[in-house]
């Protein structure tokens, strides 16, 4: 496996399906690929000197969905957050206002 062939690949895929969100999940998700990645490689060593059956590669490396699922999760968190920052900004400015109609210091 061509490792930096296979990185490019799949971080091209993942930007293509992300889409708009690439830029809030990029960072990590190169992180987190890295270690998928470096998973990957042992997994191949094994499977290639007869250390680990076909069958139990194959469930180890789609085990390895696991790490990268956990970006979506973190995009959701994300977005309450800035859903709730943005409710929070808007609640201080009906606040000042509700204030200052009812010339309340």
């Amino acid at each position: 496996m061509d490792v930096a062939t296979v990185s490019k690949d799949m971080f091209d895929a993942a930007q293509r399906a992300a889409g708009n969100a690439w830029g809030k999940i990029q960072h990590d998700f190169a992180s987190d690929l890295g270690g998928v990645l470096r998973n990957a490689a042992r997994i191949e060593e094994q499977l290639r000197v007869n250390a680990l059956s076909e069958p139990d590669a194959e469930d180890l490396l789609r085990a390895q969905s696991n790490t990268l699922f956990i970006l979506s999760q973190e995009a959701e968190v994300e977005a309450e957050v800035l859903a709730q920052n943005a409710i929070n900004a808007a609640i201080d400015v009906l606040w000042t206002a509700v204030k200052a109609a009812a010339k309340f210091p």
